[in-house]
């Protein structure tokens, strides 16, 4: 087992904007071009940060599938974000005869369960933890 520990990311752009703040203060004492250039810089990937930190505070994805293995979580996201496509199959009848029917099949992988990469368990804690169990 292996625990990665992971600092929220408005912890990271806090301390991103903090640097950024001080050293151009810095390079705002000092005259020469370079200074004036490197300052620049600095100020548009501070504006950059600050889009970046109201695009994150966004909540738009409020929805969470939670079930059993093989529930249907992967089929129900398909039909509700309409990754489905209708194919033409074959399909035998008792007699012996064969038919074409319309299918409506997901485009997510799908199968008797146990078709996601991992199992998922969600949390509360004060900071993002992954956890990977072989």
């Amino acid at each position: 087992m292996r625990l990665i520990a992971v600092q929220p990311i408005n912890i990271i752009i806090d301390d991103l904007q903090t640097k950024i703040d001080l050293e151009i203060e810095n390079r705002s004492q000092l005259a020469d071009l370079g200074a004036l250039v490197a300052m620049r810089a600095m100020q548009d990937i501070a504006a950059r940060l600050t889009k970046i930190r109201k695009i994150l505070n966004i909540q738009r994805y409020n929805l969470i599938f939670i079930g059993q293995v093989g529930a249907g979580k992967t089929t129900a996201i398909c039909h509700l974000l309409n990754l489905v496509r209708e194919v033409e199959v074959e399909r035998s009848l008792r007699s012996g005869k064969k038919v074409k029917i319309t299918k409506t099949q997901e485009l997510l992988s799908t199968g008797s369960g146990k078709s996601t990469i991992c199992e998922v368990v969600i949390r509360p804690a004060k900071f993002t933890y992954v956890e990977i169990e072989p």
